[in-house]
């Protein structure tokens, strides 16, 4: 009887012990399901919202036809707002003419645009140094040297402005609405950009040529909606797009870049 008190009174506490690891265990289980619903739910929201954002863009395009005359959308940057299964948009339209190319650009532009932001004297110093070594490096393939190593000799997003060195995503985010790689023009044209740029224009000196009017555009446009609804994450997508005339009066387009989420 001794015996076999001992052995119970050994197993009693095991028993116990495997229980509190098997309930744990079952616990662990439940909150790692709950954790994946809600990232599946947060993830499935994300795609909607960018759903809806996408929707926007179509619509934008639809909207920017001159055959619908003076109710045409013009590319003014003016946010504009449209309902869409739920979800407020934000709709915004610009001429890439109206920017800073980076492959092209006056630097003395983007320098009286940093100016414009306070931007400290070193990082402004990094951005402009950093543009002047890679249009360097550029000419030195052209001409058939080998120096220019492996540094990038042109830009093809926004966002590849961080690949030089001293710009960091501080300096990217401030600069980036008003920066493009697709216009290749030296001078972003007056009549074209918005209050911020033409104020670096005529600081610079730079304040040239005859603008072209907002309504005849330059046919080069970025357009970035945000989706919004109650209790649900927003959702992003910018595009930029190159419009040519078609035979019948319409508009072909051509996509030039597509994003989503964070700037391009």
């Amino acid at each position: 009887m001794m015996r076999r008190s001992a052995i119970t009174g050994f197993a009693l506490p095991l028993v116990l012990w495997l229980i509190a690891i098997m309930t744990t265990a079952i616990a662990l289980l439940a909150m790692s399901a709950s954790n994946r619903h809600l990232q599946s739910s947060t993830l499935g929201d994300r795609v909607a919202a960018e759903a809806a954002a996408r929707a926007g863009i179509n619509y934008a395009v639809a909207r920017m036809d001159a055959r619908l005359g003076a109710q045409r959308w013009l590319p003014d940057g003016q946010p504009r707002k449209w309902d869409y299964d739920g979800y407020e948009l934000t709709i915004v339209i610009r001429d890439e003419w109206g920017k800073f190319d980076l492959n092209a650009g006056d630097p003395d532009v983007l320098r009286a645009l940093m100016q414009l932001d306070d931007m400290p004297p070193d990082e402004m110093s990094a951005v402009i140094e950093g543009l002047g070594v890679m249009r360097t490096a550029r000419l030195s393939r052209q001409e058939g040297m080998n120096d220019a190593g492996d540094m990038p000799t042109h830009l093809f997003t926004v966002a590849s402005l961080s690949q030089l060195r001293g710009v960091s995503p501080e300096i990217l985010a401030r600069l980036a609405p008003e920066l493009t790689v697709y216009s290749g023009r030296s001078l972003p044209d007056m009549g074209l950009a918005d209050a911020r740029m033409r104020t670096a224009l005529m600081a610079s000196g730079k304040a040239v040529g005859t603008p072209v009017g907002i309504a005849t555009g330059s046919g080069l446009y970025d357009i970035d909606v945000t989706a919004i609804r109650p209790g649900k994450p927003p959702g992003r997508v910018w595009v930029v797009l190159q419009q040519m005339p078609r035979y019948d009066g319409g508009i072909e387009i051509k996509w030039l870049a597509w994003g989503h989420g964070v700037w391009q």
